[in-house]
């Protein structure tokens, strides 16, 4: 006896679409009449039409399919064949993909994981299937989220952890030698300056021992003030001396100037002459005018002199 299993009973057919049927079932009448048994692979669409109804694929009326039922269950030890075009149904790569996935749990007991090169398919998959971006049936589904959601989590490793560990220990020898942190101005310190400078803006992932170490080693380190630029009892005279050596130049370049000069720097170097100790912002008061306007004024006049 062919036991048959049919989809939920629907009249939602077209009328052609019964003609259609119905066609299908006389020839189906006569095939058995003649052949006394089921179609077979061999026998080409009418095999495929009635497999596909004995699995729900095809919607029927009610009528047709009542007499295909009757019709099927009349065959005495009637057996139907998988047609070879649907053999590879749909859900058979998932499933494949499922016990897969399910033997590598069983061995590894962990879900798969992007860094590795040899799980890096199953993984992939394993994604598409949680978007809903692979047909399963219902059962299969099932299984697969019970599959995944009895595998404990595994955190996933910290970054180049070792990479890390290393770096502190590199940091603890260059204090040890040292005595200090790091600085920019050093080519060859630069590198690790710029790794402190990373961890302390948090970019850099650490285990809890590595970052309470890495904070003990940069807070006991004494910190060396930066030296201000433009500051010192040394610098402040040398600047002096240079200011003194370029006021005694322009002052005699301008008294060669005055005599041969243009009217309208009469005055600029007539000023610098007669006050030669002066400042240039002093100047330029005298002569009621900013600084960088005096300044200017005196450097055309002494270019023009030649």
């Amino acid at each position: 006896m062919v036991s048959v299993a049919w989809s939920p009973m629907t009249d939602e057919v077209t009328p052609f679409g019964e003609l259609v049927a119905r066609e299908r079932l006389q020839e189906l009448v006569a095939f058995i009449a003649t052949q006394h048994r089921l179609p077979r692979d061999e026998d080409g669409p009418l095999h495929t039409w009635v497999w596909r109804c004995r699995r729900g694929h095809e919607v029927l009326p009610r009528s047709v399919r009542a007499e295909l039922d009757a019709l099927l269950a009349a065959v005495p030890g009637a057996r139907m064949t998988v047609p070879r075009s649907r053999k590879a149904v749909p859900e058979e790569p998932a499933a494949r993909r499922v016990r897969e996935l399910a033997a590598f749990v069983d061995e590894y007991g962990r879900l798969p994981r992007v860094s590795s090169a040899e799980e890096r398919s199953l993984y992939n998959w394993v994604g598409r299937c949680r978007r809903g971006k692979v047909p399963m049936t219902a059962g299969l589904r099932a299984e697969f989220e019970a599959l995944v959601s009895a595998t404990p989590k595994v955190r996933k490793a910290k970054v180049h952890s070792g990479q890390i560990l290393r770096r502190v220990r590199e940091l603890a020898a260059f204090v040890d030698e040292h005595g200090r942190l790091p600085r920019v101005s050093s080519a060859e310190e630069r590198s690790l300056y710029n790794w402190i400078g990373r961890c302390q803006l948090g970019k850099v992932p650490m285990a809890d021992g590595v970052r309470a170490e890495f904070e003990a080693l940069v807070s006991a380190t004494p910190k060396v003030r930066k030296a201000k630029v433009g500051s010192g009892p040394s610098l402040q005279r040398a600047n002096a001396g240079r200011s003194t050596v370029a006021a005694r130049w322009t002052v005699d370049a301008a008294r060669r100037a005055l005599p041969r000069c243009r009217p309208e720097y009469e005055a600029v170097l007539r000023a610098r002459v007669d006050h030669p100790d002066e400042t240039l912002q002093q100047l330029g008061a005298r002569c009621e005018m900013s600084k960088d306007g005096y300044a200017g004024l005196l450097r055309r006049a002494l270019a023009g002199a030649g």
